[in-house]
């Protein structure tokens, strides 16, 4: 479960990171400088009357891009948490909103969602695939304003009941620009 102690972790662990960072190339998918990744801490899922829960912190340390015709990776922190169903024919996942403590606000445009695919308990093979969504306004690169969006996704298992909170990262592999 969130506490104020796992956000402080969080909000420390960006801090730390928040100098810039070199990178000598980009993502030839996403166009993100190669290194940008995100930082999952205290992770927990488990199963539901209702299908699987997922809690989580989630942040990214800027970093510049070598390119400057492509965006630098964002700075940012957001707390997620939420509920996926059970897998059934016609049963997918959708992204909810998380709550974003730095990088923007949803008023600015900015955004950071995830998603939990729905657990297959015929299969039950303990892997939650869980999905990440930053999306933001980029005001910098052109005249007309430019939504960025950049999703990754990470198989983590579910630890709710037989394991400790622990962390990853997740690579950006998907971009969007409209």
């Amino acid at each position: 479960m969130f506490s104020f102690a796992t956000l402080a972790s969080a909000a420390l662990l960006a801090l730390i990171s928040a100098a810039p960072a070199s990178c000598q190339s980009i993502d030839p998918v996403t166009k993100l400088p190669v290194g940008y990744v995100w930082s999952v801490t205290h992770w927990v899922a488990g199963g539901v009357r209702a299908g699987s829960s997922y809690d989580f912190n989630v942040s990214a340390a800027y970093v510049a891009n070598p390119d400057p015709q492509y965006p630098p990776g964002k700075k940012f922190l957001a707390y997620c948490s939420g509920l996926s169903p059970y897998a059934a024919p016609d049963v997918a996942g959708f992204y909810q909103p998380c709550k974003v403590f730095e990088g923007g606000s949803a008023s600015d445009g900015f955004g950071v969602a995830a998603y939990l695919d729905p657990y297959d308990i015929v299969k039950a093979d303990g892997v939650a695939r869980i999905h990440v969504s930053m999306e933001y306004l980029d005001l910098s690169f052109a005249q007309v304003p430019t939504t960025r969006n950049y999703s990754g996704y990470y198989e983590a298992t579910f630890n709710q009941v037989s394991a400790p909170p622990y962390d990853f990262t997740i690579v950006p592999t998907a971009a969007m620009t409209v």
